[in-house]
């Protein structure tokens, strides 16, 4: 009897714990096929990506660090080009418990109901795409767009997926071993 009672209590104090903790929402990617306005949309940030920057509104872009840059930009496009405002809710900076900064966009309106979050993050990651070509972001490491809950996730980061993830210590370079050097042979002595 003591047994199954143990059991129960370990069981009832493990569910106790998960609700307790906050479950964190997982990246996505974008994955699929393009649909026909979104391959419109590609081809702009592909040909004349200036041309895209200039209907989204979308001047320079501040910031120190690569992250605020990338806040700077979404925003940019969401607070003046109407579309994308109607689209989309404010951006919200965010960081992860790790320091990375990004950037949460949600969908707001009809466009909700209308368009995929999926479809929505596409959007985006032409906009960072366009961007880039512009010469209007100029990040050191690529942007990230990824899914992110029922939100669209946006930070810059060499690798896809890595968002909440510990971050990789650069590893010291090795010197290259040194050739010992021949140890020089006093000349010998001639005795006369």
């Amino acid at each position: 009897m003591e047994d199954i009672e143990k059991f129960i209590a370990r069981h009832v104090r493990r569910i106790i714990l998960e609700q307790d903790e906050a479950p964190t929402p997982q990246t996505r990617g974008l994955g699929g096929g393009l649909k026909k306005e979104l391959r419109g949309l590609k081809a702009l940030a592909d040909s004349n990506p200036s041309e895209l920057m200039n209907r989204l509104g979308v001047g320079g872009v501040s910031g120190e660090k690569p992250g605020d840059q990338v806040a700077d930009l979404i925003a940019q496009a969401v607070n003046n080009s109407p579309e994308m405002g109607d689209a989309y809710s404010a951006p919200q900076g965010i960081e992860d418990s790790y320091g990375r900064a990004g950037v949460s966009v949600g969908m707001s309106g009809d466009a909700a109901k209308e368009m995929s979050v999926r479809d929505a993050a596409i959007f985006i990651k032409h906009t960072v795409r366009g961007a880039r070509s512009a010469g209007i972001l100029t990040t050191p490491e690529p942007v990230q767009v990824e899914l992110f809950g029922n939100k669209i996730l946006v930070y810059p980061s060499r690798s896809k997926y890595t968002w909440d993830m510990p971050l990789k210590q650069k590893k010291p370079r090795k010197k290259p071993a040194q050739k010992p050097q021949p140890k020089a042979t006093p000349a010998a002595k001639k005795s006369s």
